[in-house]
């Protein structure tokens, strides 16, 4: 077995968010900023940013029109459709992936220029 203590470490950080159950159990982040981000970045800028991933879930999962039409033809076609079509869900989660890498690329870069 390998010595895993060889094995490069990353230059960065690991930074956990934790769920918010305090509306129940839909998607959302505490807004609780992290120590390990103290000097990195500015409270405002991760409390904006927390709330902006916050209201794409809250859209991910809100219900409508389309959701209902969605969930009947998923049901009329024994959920086969879901082999071809993505999914309300899937499609806005999509979306909250590339922002928060946008908003990672960029924080990097701009952390980079600083210094």
């Amino acid at each position: 077995m390998e010595d895993i203590s060889r094995i490069p470490q990353p230059n960065g950080i690991k930074v956990f968010i934790q769920r918010d159950y305090t509306d129940g159990t839909p998607v959302r982040f505490q807004t609780k900023f992290p120590a390990e981000l103290e000097g990195r970045i500015e409270r405002s800028t991760f409390a904006e940013t927390i709330n902006t991933i916050n209201e794409m879930y809250k859209e991910a999962e809100s219900l409508g029109g389309s959701t209902y039409c969605e969930s009947c033809f998923a049901c009329l076609t024994a959920y086969l459709s879901y082999l071809c079509v993505d999914t309300h869900y899937e499609k806005v989660l999509l979306i909250v992936v590339i922002s928060v890498i946008f908003i990672q690329t960029s924080f990097c870069f701009d952390m980079q220029k600083k210094v």
